[in-house]
């Protein structure tokens, strides 16, 4: 199996994009994640990536500074809602639901970097 990967420059047409050629079959224009989706569903043979159904784990493909961002904006919120909470403590219908998937979504990221960074060194 031939697979190349290019990364478009600014120049270009798509000026940050990726190419991938897979044994001849150009895939062009593709975001990060449409990248690494191509390159699995060739090496593995599985379609669909990175989405799977049923109680199977899912992986989102994320770079680790964007992901960080996320992180601190997911943070931002959180307070913002803990905040309004505790000016509101009465209010309950006007407390936002399920504010603490937030949190645990939070949590999961932050591991997966220290896991990400962990690895680097």
């Amino acid at each position: 199996m031939n697979i190349t990967i290019r990364k478009a420059t600014a120049s270009e047409r798509f000026p940050g994009s990726y190419s991938v050629t897979v044994n001849g079959k150009m895939h062009d224009a593709l975001g990060w994640g449409e990248m690494l989706e191509v390159i699995i569903a060739a090496t593995t043979g599985a379609k669909d990536l990175p989405y799977q159904q049923g109680d199977a784990p899912i992986a989102v493909l994320v770079p680790a500074d964007e992901l960080k961002r996320i992180s601190w904006g997911i943070s931002d919120v959180a307070c913002w809602i803990n905040g309004f909470k505790a000016a509101t403590p009465d209010a309950y219908d006007r407390h936002p639901m399920n504010a603490g998937v937030l949190t645990d979504i939070n949590e999961k990221i932050k591991v997966a970097l220290e896991r990400a960074e962990g690895d680097r060194t």
